[in-house]
Order: structure tokens, then C-alpha cells, then sequence
């Protein structure tokens, strides 16, 4: 452990290695105790030593007096990547269900700060209980839901509604005192025949030429649909928002799946999914994929 060596927070849960008479590289592993940028490191008092040669007498050498330094930040500091999915559309019974499982840069430590904001297109819409929500039970290490109840189709005025517009929005701070920003739409509808959509995984992904590309999509028929309903899958393609003249080599409608070399490098694909139940108003998900070259 490096602090057979040296002093500093968490120096007993972290390795330290020698890679060279003058450089020693500190493993942190991820917990309460590690050492953060501005805090200091200590080398103690006679631990380190010149390395003494075959043919000399080294005894006498002088080794190290305690010595302190600062913590300083990287040059380049990891950036945190907000990834964050939701149903664009929600029926009139369902509950909204928050993915930030696929968020990334927290370094390997805790995030400093987790901020999550919710706002409405309606300015006569009360958000608070979406807010409450969002302040004590939202989650970037699990998938969380807030209930139907608290998106209710009504205004401040006691007026009906026959829809809201609300904005998601996530900040991630990492202990390096980056931040990244998202945020999403979802519409929430009185229509109660809207399935729910999400594609399985992370919704950006990169892939080589060579790969086949197979993005799954997954519906659910919402909670005050028919119990025989059944739902159908239309796949869209877009190369960086462009219409595409391609389709799926899957017999599976729920699947889009891209055969080798179809998929051109150094593109952006948009792959966009309508699941439609018995309601003309589809449920959509988008997956993004970047070919890169090689």
C-alpha cells in the first residue's frame, strides 16, 4: 500500500508502483477515502533512499526528509458524458421511467454532485411533485419511475389538458469539478393506448465497418390498453439526419439488425423506432451509432 510510503487520504486502500527511479504511479480503488485534487501528499522522513550501486558502500547515504507537496489538478480532466433515456410520449396511465445507468467520467469515484430539474411548457402547469420526485428518489445507478399521478393532465386553473410537454434535465459533476448538462422531452398524452419505447442499451454506440449493428427495441402496451393488444414495429434510418434507403436483415420487427460493410465510416446513423398499439399516435425511440474508420 502506498502508504508504507507516503501520507495522504486513502493512502492505505491504494497501490503505489515505481515505474522509474522518479516516477511512482498511485492506484485508487472507488470509496469515501481518496485523495482529491489540493489536498496534500507526504513523503515520510527516511523511507526513501538513492539506489545504491554493486560496487559501492551505500550506508552512510542520506534518504529522503519529509517532504509535501499539492495535489494539483490534470491538465486534461476526465469530462463527465450525461446518457439519459426516456419514453418520448407517455399514455394517460403510465408512469415515466428515467434510465441514467449509461452516464460515464465519474473518474472512478462518487459524483460530487447529481442535479436533476424538471420544467413544463405551460407556465400555468404545477411541476413540484415531479420535482419532489426527482429530489429524493431519482437515481443514476438504477432505472427510477415517477408516477402517473404526479404528471397529471391539469393545470394550476383546474383546466383539463389534452397534453403536457415536460423537460428532464440532468447535471454531473465530477470530483474533478467537470460538469455536462442533458436534457429530454416527454410528452405525456390523454390518448391511454400509447405503448411505452426504449431501445435495450445504451442509446449512442460506435462500431467498426466490419461489425453487424443490431439495435433491440422494446414495448410495452400501457397499463389502460386493450389486454389482447399487440404491438408493430416501423424502423427509420437516417445518416446525420438524412433519410436512408436501408432495411433490417432480421425476421424480428422488433430488432434492426445491419449486416458488415453495409454502414458507411466516419458516418453518424440515427435509427429510430414508432411502436404503434391500437392508438394512431406511436411511441418512438431513437439509438445513435458512429461508424469508425478501420
Amino acid at each position: 500500500p502506498c502508504s508504507l510510503v507516503f501520507f495522504f487520504t486513502g493512502d492505505k486502500y491504494a497501490s503505489c508502483n515505481w515505474r522509474s527511479n522518479s516516477v511512482v504511479v498511485a492506484s485508487f480503488g472507488k470509496g469515501l477515502e481518496i485523495l482529491s485534487p489540493l489536498e496534500v501528499v507526504s513523503v515520510y522522513t527516511g523511507v526513501i533512499k538513492s539506489e545504491c550501486p554493486a560496487d559501492k558502500v551505500c550506508g552512510e547515504w542520506f534518504s529522503t526528509a519529509e517532504v509535501a507537496v499539492i495535489a494539483q489538478y490534470p491538465v486534461t480532466p476526465i469530462q463527465p458524458s450525461v446518457v439519459f433515456s426516456v419514453p418520448s410520449k407517455i399514455s394517460l396511465c403510465d408512469d415515466l421511467t428515467i434510465d441514467a445507468t449509461g452516464s460515464y467520467g465519474d473518474g472512478g469515484r462518487y459524483w460530487s454532485d447529481i442535479d436533476w430539474f424538471v420544467s413544463s411548457d405551460l407556465e400555468t402547469y404545477n411541476v413540484s411533485d415531479i420535482q419532489t420526485t426527482l429530489d429524493y428518489s431519482a437515481s443514476v445507478s438504477d432505472p427510477f419511475s415517477i408516477s402517473g399521478a404526479s404528471i397529471p393532465l391539469t393545470d394550476t386553473n383546474g383546466d383539463n389538458l389534452d397534453s403536457v410537454t415536460i423537460t428532464v434535465t440532468l447535471i454531473l459533476t465530477n470530483f474533478l469539478g467537470e460538469s455536462r448538462k442533458k436534457s429530454a422531452q416527454v410528452v405525456k398524452l390523454s390518448d391511454g393506448d400509447i405503448p411505452s419505447a426504449s431501445i435495450l442499451g445504451a442509446p449512442f454506440r460506435e462500431v467498426l465497418p466490419m461489425d453487424t449493428t443490431q439495435i433491440l427495441a422494446l414495448g410495452k402496451p400501457s397499463i389502460c390498453g386493450a389486454p389482447d393488444t399487440v404491438l408493430s414495429y416501423e424502423w427509420r434510418i437516417y445518416r446525420n439526419f438524412a433519410a436512408q434507403d436501408l432495411a433490417s436483415s432480421s425476421a424480428d420487427p422488433r430488432k434492426m439488425k445491419l449486416d458488415p460493410y453495409v454502414l458507411i465510416p466516419g458516418s453518424t446513423y440515427q435509427l429510430m423506432v414508432d411502436i404503434r398499439a391500437k392508438s394512431p399516435t406511436p411511441a418512438s425511440a431513437i439509438a445513435t451509432v458512429y461508424v469508425k474508420h478501420g
